[in-house]
């Protein structure tokens, strides 16, 4: 094959990852229980503002979320306590990262390219 990818991605350990809705969906993917998911890692998802009312089966794959304790897109409450939720109700190797004073964009370069986004 002439893909520069070809041999090189090992399509049998995949992660997933998302942020907002992406982490919701990446929470949506877990779901699926592929065996060729081995971790996800959600950023501010937003689990709470989805509309879906999620009785979350997979508790067993990894996963690490990360928050930012005044994000006011997801919900500085209710979003984060559902998120912090999903976290206390993982099985094992659920690991949870709060920056603390930081935003729905803290996980980005938005501040890059406009300083007072």
């Amino acid at each position: 094959d002439s893909s520069m990818f070809a041999g090189r991605i090992d399509c049998t350990n995949v992660a997933v990852t998302g942020m907002s809705f992406g982490g919701q969906t990446a929470a949506e993917v877990l779901e699926f229980q592929d065996p060729r998911i081995k971790a996800a890692v959600l950023q501010c998802p937003a689990i709470a503002s989805s509309g879906l009312n999620v009785e979350w089966k997979n508790r067993d794959t990894p996963i690490m979320v990360m928050l930012g304790t005044e994000d006011t897109v997801i919900g500085r409450y209710d979003g984060n306590d559902a998120a912090r939720q999903y976290v206390d109700n993982h099985n094992e190797d659920a690991y949870l990262m709060e920056i603390v004073r930081g935003g729905h964009v803290s996980f980005t370069s938005c501040e890059m390219y406009d300083p007072e986004y």
